[in-house]
């Protein structure tokens, strides 16, 4: 019996046993995942302190970085309102400058509108006086003749007997055809202010306009070119037109509408839509040559140097001509092709360069004896190029006006834009306006279709202001050495003073 009982406890304490052996095998496998995640825990611990080290030298650096940039700032700080001051100062003085300019600009401009005026009076007193004296000599010369003398002896007020010596040669007058001697031509450059002759030329629209010393050639869209005799500059007419057309000297007739002209001594150059360049002699009214080889209108002609030798064409068909006019039939020497239709074309002074616009709103630069592109300014303008004109002087700008109504002054050195020329209310009426320099390159003056003249000043690029005279669109404007003639839609030129 009590051995069965120690049988019995025997067996109880060896389960207690084998529980307490599974219990603690568990524990030591518990153990040692305490331990190698210990481990693994001392290794992160020992990298992010690794790291942290690492950050800390890092931040240390770029906070050494941060206060070496904000001294930086703060010099630069002081420097920029140093900066804003000195330029606030400038911009003060540049302003009064400005003004300043502004009103000596008009006083110079009042003092040669005041001193062309005088010299022409001084010219229609000098064509009184020189009219009376060759009334008086020419009724001398008829007794002479009368009496069949062939030469007048005229006594010289500065030479007494017994003065010195005298060549009575110089007393002589001959009689048998002498030309009245010109008078000095004055150059206008007076700003043009009010409208002195109006001249019905055309019954429809006259696109272009030129002038020589005594006369007048107008481009009509009634496929003419017109010549006209010049009034004088120093009366004034009554500003309206009677309403009929006025005798021409001459009328050239041409295959389609006249587009633009071009003025050349004798020879006067025409653009025709009917795909023809024309040229014609002012005095006598002969055709000279036909300009024949493109495709489509040819927009303008510009006769090179005295017009004797050369001419070079824009056309609609995209390319620009060089012409050999010395023979008897005209010779293209070279097609250029370009991308756009050329509206206008231009010669510089010196005869190197042609400057070609477009309707893409771009300027071309020619050599003239190579005829190779010197240079191509894309988008000079927003809509098509109605007009280019290289200044008058030196050939060192170039002048061009736009369907997007504003003209650009560029410099033909730096290819650079140097002044765009805007004003209230002005808008340009045709495809071929032309507008034009004084021949002192001071001023810039356009036509408008409100019919009103527009005036700007080149050294400042200020608007002067415009001047009302036509009542129909002006297409073109020509300023020569004596003053400004104007066309329009209704085919009236005004002569302004």
């Amino acid at each position: 019996m009590k051995l069965g009982l120690l049988s019995d406890d025997l067996s109880h304490r060896s389960n207690k046993n084998f529980d307490y052996i599974k219990i603690r095998y568990e524990l030591e496998k518990k153990v040692r995942e305490k331990d190698h995640l210990i481990s693994d825990l001392k290794s992160e611990v020992t990298t992010a302190k690794s790291e942290l080290s690492a950050n800390q030298e890092r931040n240390a650096e770029l906070q050494s970085n941060i206060e070496s940039k904000d001294a930086v700032i703060e010099t630069l700080s002081g420097e920029l309102e140093s900066t804003r001051g000195f330029l606030e100062s400038a911009e003060s003085r540049l302003k009064r400058v400005e003004a300043e300019n502004v009103l000596l600009s008009q006083r110079l401009l009042d003092e040669k509108h005041k001193n062309a005026e005088a010299m022409n009076e001084m010219n229609r007193i000098m064509q009184q006086q020189q009219s009376s004296t060759g009334s008086l000599i020419g009724g001398g010369l008829n007794l002479m003749k009368k009496f069949g003398a062939t030469s007048l002896f005229v006594k010289s007020s500065g030479h007494e007997e017994g003065e010195g010596e005298h060549d009575i040669e110089d007393d002589f007058v001959d009689i048998k055809g002498s030309e009245e001697p010109d008078l000095p031509v004055v150059v206008d450059v007076a700003p043009p202010r009010r409208p002195m002759h109006v001249t019905r030329c055309h019954g429809t629209e006259i696109n272009d306009v030129v002038y020589e010393r005594q006369k007048f050639m107008t481009a009509g869209s009634d496929s003419t070119v017109r010549v006209f005799p010049r009034r004088g500059s120093g009366t004034e007419g009554d500003g309206t037109p009677d309403g009929e057309l006025a005798d021409a000297l001459l009328t050239l007739t041409a295959g389609g509408p006249v587009i633009s002209l071009h003025l050349a001594g004798e020879w006067i150059a025409g653009g025709c839509s009917d795909r023809i360049g024309r040229i014609w002699s002012t005095r006598t009214g002969r055709l000279r040559h036909n300009l024949s080889g493109h495709a489509n209108r040819v927009s303008s002609v510009r006769l090179i140097g005295s017009g004797e030798e050369r001419a070079v064409t824009g056309s609609a068909d995209r390319t620009i001509k060089f012409w050999d006019i010395t023979r008897s039939q005209a010779n293209a020497l070279c097609s250029m092709k370009t991308n756009s239709c050329v509206d206008s074309v231009g010669v510089s002074s010196d005869c190197s360069t042609v400057a070609s616009g477009h309707q893409d709103g771009g300027l071309r630069l020619w050599n003239l004896q190579t005829r190779d592109k010197i240079h191509f300014l894309p988008k000079l303008h927003s809509s098509h190029i109605t007009c280019v004109q290289f200044d008058p002087k030196r050939s060192a700008q170039i002048l061009t006006a736009s369907r997007d109504n504003t003209l650009t002054i560029t410099d033909t050195r730096t290819y650079e834009p140097l002044t765009v020329l805007r004003a209230p209310g002005f808008t340009l009426s045709s495809d071929w306006c032309q507008v034009t320099y004084s021949p002192d390159c001071a001023m810039v003056v356009a036509g408008g279709a409100d019919g009103s003249l527009y005036l700007w000043n080149t050294l400042s690029g200020d608007f002067i202001g415009s001047y009302s005279g036509h009542k129909a669109g002006i297409t073109s404007v020509f300023w020569g050495d004596t003053g400004v003639m104007s066309c329009d839609k209704d085919g009236n030129v005004i002569q302004w003073g």
